[in-house]
């Protein structure tokens, strides 16, 4: 059944393909059946009109010169571009008397020639953005007129940062969206990015959908910065032209495309140093023998470390038997580099026009030992041509290469690099004074040695190639404003992946023997062993577009269009694996044992296809009443036939204030206003194909059968079906209120949303028993809701003092929270614990009243009730004191309470400042959030893991029982080390997250080099951390430490700190 669904579907998308290629055909033929007089110009009989040269210079207000600026004149075809010293020389009819300037950025300037032949003109920079084209669904609109909540970004901001991974370069820029970075290691440093949050309890880490140049799925975190024209984020109804992607909101990337123009040269390199934000200092070797020996007294257990002892760690004076190891010194480099280097050319003619683009990044760990790095290739290429003055053909091509070398223990992952660090007892030696490396608390643990390639190590190549095919068709012969687009969008990746380990060299120094003994066969057996995965995907979309855009008596404006798009994804993965290779530098897999025992391998496969008719329609009257009405109607291959569809509407309005007489009479100081509200349902089917389908995992090795001991390889059922699964949907509703003042230099953007999420998936895992026998069986079904609500206000004010200087000054906050309303609880849970009415990812802990000081408190704990409190058993002075919130004289998990509390952030806020000089700039962005929560639970000693400094300063002891902090306890105590408010942080923060000062070559001085343009700029990514929370990044991550569940902190690759240096300079 399974298998005769997925060949349906394939048939049908394959008969969709069909059909959209024959439309592309079409598409094409139909120009060819007309011919345009103006495309040759001809010989005028008589005699020929005297033509006049004129010449001048175009310049910016601060004198610079503005090359590529358009000089044509008035009325007439007839036109030219500046050159790069701003100069220009155009012959123009003897009785033109006007000549129109114009460049991107700058107001256009019409200019009387009043019979001379050298002019000079300065053009002036837009005060105001309202005239500006927004990138929305499938097109764009000017902002003026826009009726939803859409935010943009210039692609000038995001090139700011030093940062290699662009999604962290979006933080704190614009209202609405959420970013959360959790790590700094090279090729793995993205953002977790949120649309006004999450509100999906099911899956809270769902992503925005991400578009790149109109073409779905595409991954935008490692693109070029330098490529990037404007980046849009669709917040509210806006998106339901998406459908189904809708529901966690949109991300629109544009990348840049040539201009008429002669062609500009430009490149741009930069050295940058990468250093840890924050870090937890821990204690050394005499705290921690002073440490352990508290908890064995505590525990009833002998000390283990002498007063002698304690004095040789301290005093340094025996290395080899009492060494003392700052284990995070010894491993984490103060600082690693990266490199970057970006070269591009653009220009064209008014028939071609070209943008193309190469960069290369490498980034090193932050390990001493180490030759671990991140390497990544980037090329870009956008060609648009003009076959005739209706027909546009456009090529994109974009290649990428990511080579990521890192060590054997993934360094942001449970077992990782930064948990040994943390693991690794101060007593012992990362290196011996004859510079051998020690072994770590187990064989070959030393953290010194697994962050470098001495045990193996992994490799992964990666090559992304996206290829977008346009026609674009103008249809005049038919009526005005009529057009057609279509596009195919061809992707595909294809990886390899080694992991290579092998015996290493570890030592154990002997002091009885004062040798030193090496745990080669120890570390990792003896043989070297390879295993590679490889695979492919691939993603093919297909859009056809019809399109009108018209103004009608200077008042109505109509635009509408109506499309169709499908696309179809293939995944493929295998691997296998041998043991016993020849030669650790002959990684390959045919050099190893021929032995069953020593090969492995697997695989798997995936696929899904999508297909829809999209539609927006826009009215508005003389720009000032704007409606807007868009839907999309989504088929998923997700779903069970007969529920593969859905209708996803979405409406909105706007009402320019300042168009009203009686709005400018009674508030002329206001420049612009507008009111605008929406209300759309978006779709999420990110849930994983099949579901309405029986689904069986493979087991192996199998079943005895018969009587010859062979195991035969069988199938056992997984979760059950459920047919009428469907997608998850959000209804979004928003307001919205623009203003501008003083000419429009200082705006405020403000709005109010909610989004009721319903349809969410989840299974009744918890209200039906586990003796039903269904645990793991049950299948998801649509039966959650929650929802999320906020307000997001933005302002911005740009200035200027003399010609010389200006200023832009801009803050934005976003406020949010999320409470699910329903969700699958099991009916013995009180209400107090339950997660219905609580945020999304609220905690449920023990509530706690601070440390018991002494036994006195113990033996006189009462509850609200005043009876007596029994403590968890074992507990002694020192330990916490937890809350009995039943009132039934014992502390057990029913006194666990729901928090409102979330890792999630409430509220984020971003402060930006632009300053120009005389050639001098200066960017500066903070960034901040609050009403943040963190878990943050100490490792206590045991058999691995040391505490802490902070733990260490601030702990009980009968010497010092005013202290607030637990005694000295280890991980597995049953007393502190559990899940309770005494460890839940605020992390809230304010971070100076991007600097960049640059300083603008004078055009005389670079004249002179033949050189267009030349900048240097110094710049810096996360420089100071203001936070309540002293010894972590406020945004830090959790990793399990263990198969119990314990967490600990700062075990993940930190985030870091970068400074760097570089130069831009074009030809």
């Amino acid at each position: 059944m399974k298998f005769h669904q997925k060949k349906q579907c394939l048939t049908y998308f394959r008969y969709t393909r069909l059909m959209l290629i024959r439309a592309l055909v079409l598409l094409l033929l139909l120009p060819a059946s007309r011919t345009y007089a103006n495309s040759a110009y001809r010989a005028v009989a008589g005699r020929p009109v005297q033509d006049i040269s004129i010449s001048g210079r175009v310049t910016d207000g601060k004198n610079s010169p503005i090359p590529g600026s358009s000089v044509k004149v008035k009325g007439a075809i007839k036109g030219t571009v500046t050159d790069k010293d701003g100069r220009f020389t155009l012959s123009v009819p003897q009785g033109a008397t006007i000549l129109v300037v114009s460049y991107i950025g700058f107001e256009t300037q019409e200019v009387q020639l009043n019979g001379k032949n050298t002019i000079n003109i300065i053009l002036k920079e837009e005060n105001n953005d309202l005239n500006e084209v927004v990138v929305v669904g499938y097109g764009t609109q000017k902002k003026a007129t826009l009726t939803g909540a859409v935010s943009q970004i210039k692609g000038d901001v995001v090139k700011l940062s030093p940062n290699g991974n662009l999604s962290n370069n979006l933080t704190g820029r614009t209202t609405g969206l959420i970013a959360v970075n959790r790590s700094g290691e090279p090729g793995n440093d993205g953002s977790a990015l949120s649309i006004r949050g999450s509100a999906s309890y099911a899956n809270p880490n769902a992503s925005p959908l991400t578009i790149i140049d109109g073409v779905p799925d595409r991954s935008f975190s490692r693109i070029n910065p330098e490529d990037i024209e404007s980046i849009s984020i669709l917040k509210d109804a806006s998106a339901a032209i998406y459908g189904v992607r809708a529901a966690n909101g949109v991300i629109l990337i544009t990348t840049k495309r040539g201009k008429t123009g002669k062609p500009v040269l430009s490149y741009t390199g930069s050295y940058s140093l990468q250093s840890v934000t924050r870090r937890p200092d821990m204690v050394n070797a005499a705290q921690y023998a002073t440490y352990f020996n508290e908890l064995n007294t505590r525990l009833g257990q002998p000390k283990l470390y002498t007063e002698n002892d304690i004095k040789l760690y301290a005093d340094g004076s025996d290395p080899l038997g009492h060494p003392s190891t700052d284990w995070y010194d010894a491993v984490v480099a103060k600082t690693a580099p990266m490199t970057q280097h970006e070269l591009n050319i653009s220009g064209g003619t008014e028939n071609v026009k070209y943008f193309m683009s190469g960069q290369y990044l490498k980034q090193d760990y932050l390990f001493k030992e180490s030759p671990f790095n991140f390497n990544q290739k980037n090329i870009r290429a956008n060609i648009d041509a003009n076959v005739t003055k209706d027909l546009k053909i456009s090529l994109d091509l974009a290649g990428r290469n990511e080579d990521k070398y890192f060590p054997l223990d993934n360094s942001n992952q449970n077992g990782g690099i930064f948990m040994a660090i943390l693991a690794q007892y101060p007593t012992l030696a990362a290196k011996y004074p004859n510079g051998l490396p020690g072994s770590g608390n187990t064989a070959g643990s030393n953290p010194l040695l697994r962050a470098g390639d001495a045990p193996g190590y992994n490799r992964n190549l990666s090559y992304f190639v996206q290829t977008t095919g346009t026609i674009d068709l103008k249809m005049p012969w038919i009526t005005q404003g009529l057009y057609a687009t279509a596009y195919a969008g061809l992707d595909n990746t294809f990886w390899q992946y080694k992991n290579l380990s092998r015996p290493y060299d570890a030592y154990q120094y002997d002091p009885s023997t004062q040798k030193y003994v090496n745990l080669r066969e120890q570390t990792s057996g003896n043989m070297v062993n390879l295993r590679d995965d490889w695979g492919r995907w691939r993603r093919n979309t297909y859009n056809v577009k019809l399109g009108y855009d018209r103004t009608f008596e200077n008042a109505h404006s109509v635009n509408a269009i109506i499309g169709y798009e499908s696309s179809d994804y293939l995944f493929n993965t295998d691997n296998a694996g041998r043991k016993g290779l020849l030669s650790d530098q002959l990684p390959y897999l045919n050099l190893a044992s021929s032995d069953p025992a020593n090969i492995s391998s697997g695989g798997y496969g995936d696929q899904n296809a999508r297909e829809s008719i999209y539609g927006r329609a826009n009215y508005g009257f003389k720009e000032k009443y704007l409606f807007e009405f868009s839907f999309r109607y989504n088929g998923s291959y997700n779903f069970a036939p007969g529920r593969k569809y859905g209708f996803f509407p979405g409406i909105s309005a706007g009402w320019v204030l300042s168009k009203e007489n009686f709005f400018t009479k009674a508030l002329p100081f206001v420049d612009f206003a507008k009111i605008r509200g929406s209300w759309g349902i978006l779709g999420d089917d990110d849930i994983g194909a099949f579901k309405f389908l029986s689904l069986y995992n493979v087991v192996d090795p199998g079943y005895f059968l018969g009587t010859d001991g062979i195991p035969v390889v069988g199938l056992a059922t997984n979760v059950s079906p459920n047919p009428l699964a469907t997608w998850e949907k959000v209804k979004t509703t928003d307001i919205g209120l623009e203003l501008g003042f003083l000419k429009n230099s200082l705006t405020l953007n403000a709005d109010y949303f909610l989004r009721n999420r319903y349809d969410i998936l989840s299974a009744r895992n918890a209200s039906i028993p586990s003796y039903a026998g269904l645990d793991g069986k049950l299948p998801p079904e649509n039966i959650g809701k929650s929802n999320s609500n906020g307000f997001e206000v933005e302002l911005n004010y740009n200035g200027k003092i003399g010609n010389d200087f200006t200023y832009n000054v801009g803050g934005n906050f976003t406020h949010t929270k999320s409470k699910i309303v329903f969700s699958d609880e099991s009916p013995n849970v009180p209400d107090y614990q339950k997660q219905t009415g609580y945020p999304i990812r609220s905690y449920l802990l023990y509530k706690t009243d601070g440390i018991y000081h002494n036994q006195a408190e113990i033996d006189n704990d009462k509850n609200t009730k005043g009876s007596k409190v029994t403590p968890l058993t074992g507990t002694k002075p020192g330990d916490i004191k937890y809350i009995d919130v039943n009132n039934d004289g014992k502390i057990t998990s029913t006194d666990r309470v729901r928090f409102f509390d979330s890792p999630l952030p409430n509220n984020v806020f971003g402060i930006t400042l632009g300053v120009n000089y005389k050639g001098f700039g200066l960017n500066v962005l903070f960034y901040g959030q609050s009403g943040v929560k963190q878990l943050i639970r100490p490792q206590g000693t045991n058999s691995a893991f040391t505490p802490p400094l902070w733990q260490y300063e601030g702990r009980w002891t009968p010497q010092t029982p005013e202290n607030n902090l637990p005694a000295a306890f280890d991980r597995t105590s049953t007393v502190n080390n559990i899940d309770s408010d005494f460890w839940l942080n605020d992390a809230s923060f304010l971070k100076l997250k991007t600097v960049e000062l640059s300083y603008q070559l004078p055009a005389s001085f670079i004249s002179k080099l033949k050189v267009r343009s030349a900048r240097v700029f110094l710049n810096g990514s996360n420089l100071f951390i203001l936070s309540k929370l002293k010894n972590y990044d406020p945004e830090l991550n959790y990793v399990p430490a263990d198969n119990n569940g314990y967490y600990v902190n700062g075990a993940y690759y930190p985030q870091t700190r970068i400074i760097g240096a570089g130069l831009n300079v074009s030809f």
